[in-house]
């Protein structure tokens, strides 16, 4: 099986119109727009019937144009002792786009009449380039053509490749079980947001996933998902700059109950529950400290 895909974009950014009083216009200038991006994937794959085995290959390319708070957002402040309204710039009209090329292959093995599939796959991904927002002192003020000392900007490139392995089983007691176990080592091109520091911040060596579904009689279905990551370093900002931050790894289970109330055959009404953070884990995302355990539950109809 070979498939391939291909995409042409444009684009056209007019001069931008803001309407605002008591304060200056950062960005009232004619503007370029972002280049034409051609993005394109190819994949290949062959399965060998007489043992169950396929082998698969990915390669493309991918391309992200700024978004509009990334060009022009900001934030306003109003000094108490005058009353004047004052706008701080973070945005950057002349952002270039971010670009990814990745490259995978893989092999799956089917078991027992499709029941079991055994997988690994190899990944790799350049990243090119990639929009980030930067506090740490790179934008100096007085060279800064929009007038910034915080924003976003065009950082650094890196590279990001590892392995995943996984498995599911499908049983005839109407269980499911999906897990995988990801080893992740990415760099950046150089020591971006903190120096000193090459490795990707905010991604974690190694992860493990675990998910069990059941059917409960002809109704009901619950299922709990089991995550664990490894440890690694955040960005936090703390006396004045960006720093590293050791975040410890962690093991975060989800408890997903359901319960179909009524269906046809094309419409059906649940009843579910979730229970998140499962075995009430402290853990943090972005630096900041998550909740316990907490609860949800809702009715979900769909047709």
């Amino acid at each position: 099986l070979i498939s391939a895909a291909g995409r042409m974009q444009n684009f056209r950014l007019d001069r931008p119109d803001f309407r605002i009083i008591g304060t200056a216009n950062n960005y009232n200038r004619p503007l370029p727009a972002p280049p034409q991006a051609l993005t394109g994937d190819l994949s290949v794959a062959y399965r060998f019937l007489s043992t169950g085995t396929k082998l698969r290959g990915h390669m493309g390319n991918s391309y992200r144009a700024p978004g509009l708070y990334e060009r022009f957002g900001g934030g306003f402040g109003n000094n108490p002792a005058t009353g004047q309204v004052t706008f701080s710039a973070w945005g950057d009209p002349l952002l270039r786009p971010d670009r990814y090329n990745t490259f995978d292959v893989g092999i799956d093995q089917y078991l027992s009449s499709n029941r079991i599939r055994l997988s690994a796959t190899w990944f790799y991904n350049r990243i090119k380039q990639l929009t980030a927002f930067d506090s740490s002192g790179i934008i100096n003020v007085r060279t800064d053509p929009w007038g910034r000392s915080i924003g976003y900007l065009n950082g650094v490139g890196g590279i990001s490749r590892g392995v995943e392995l996984s498995a599911e089983a499908r049983f005839r007691s109407g269980t499911t079980m999906n897990g995988s176990y990801t080893f992740t080592h990415a760099v950046n091109d150089r020591d971006f947001q903190v120096g000193g520091v090459w490795n990707a911040l905010s991604t974690p060596r190694h992860t493990a996933t675990l998910v069990i579904s059941q059917t409960v009689g002809r109704r009901g279905d619950l299922t709990v998902d089991l995550f664990h990551g490894s440890s690694y370093l955040m960005p936090f900002f703390a006396v004045n700059r960006t720093r590293a931050f050791l975040a410890p790894g962690f093991t975060k289970a989800d408890l997903v109950g359901g319960y179909r109330l009524w269906s046809n055959d094309s419409k059906q009404l649940r009843l579910y529950l979730k229970l998140e953070n499962w075995f009430n884990q402290n853990y943090y995302e972005n630096g900041w400290r998550t909740p316990g355990i907490w609860a949800l539950s809702g009715l979900q109809f769909s047709f």
